[in-house]
């Protein structure tokens, strides 16, 4: 089973970087880390029953180059019908038997 997981955030680009190129270059980041097959820290896959924190997009996204720093960092997940729900705090957690993988993530870069 695939739990489908939108990652919603606002980040701020440095002085001299391009808005738009900083938002292709996150959304890139976001979509092979939150892969169930070539995603997660060491890009083998994300491993089974493992939630998605936070903190994982905070340390994933500050470490591109052109990336000051992040505002704010939301997860919802949606459902094969499109039906989406927020998710409250700071982990998207997943069943046992379910795999994490990308909904359509939004970007705002300021």
């Amino acid at each position: 089973t695939y739990v489908a997981v939108s990652v919603r955030l606002e980040v701020f680009a440095r002085a001299k970087a391009s808005k738009a190129s900083v938002k292709t270059e996150v959304e890139k980041a976001l979509y092979r880390f939150v892969h169930p097959t070539v995603g997660g820290d060491d890009g083998t896959g994300w491993p089974f029953d493992r939630g998605l924190y936070v903190s994982d997009i905070y340390g994933l996204l500050q470490a591109l180059p052109d990336v000051d720093h992040l505002s704010s960092v939301h997860f919802v997940q949606v459902e094969a019908n499109g039906t989406e729900r927020a998710i409250p705090g700071d982990m998207a957690t997943i069943p046992n038997d379910a795999l994490l993988c990308s909904a359509a993530h939004v970007v705002s870069v300021k």
